[in-house]
């Protein structure tokens, strides 16, 4: 929701979100759905654009798993680029030989 002072008025940008933030040039709203309950990989960032009211997706979730706290951690550049944080902990198995005396 978006609170504007001098209307006294609320404004929806999204059913379910996470994370919003302002654009550097206070254009967009940036917001990320939720990661683990997107139904068929719906999810993403999308922008709400002030001056026209509408709401684009800017980065769909990729098929490999995302991390961040308490949800997926993402970034926007200067440039409006997405930064997504990938989760490489304990998916990637090695197997390991040891000669021990």
């Amino acid at each position: 929701m978006l609170y504007d002072v001098a209307a006294h008025n609320t404004r929806v940008l999204a059913e379910l979100a996470d994370y919003p933030r302002w654009s550097s040039d206070g254009q967009y709203v940036y917001f990320s759905t939720l990661y683990f309950s997107a139904p068929g990989k719906n999810g993403g960032v999308f922008r709400w654009k002030l001056s026209t009211n509408t709401t684009e997706t800017v980065v769909k979730y990729p098929d490999f798993l995302l991390t961040g706290i308490f949800g997926v951690s993402y970034g926007v550049t200067p440039g409006g680029e997405i930064l997504l944080l990938r989760d490489l902990s304990t998916r990637d198995l090695y197997a390991l030989d040891v000669d021990l005396p």
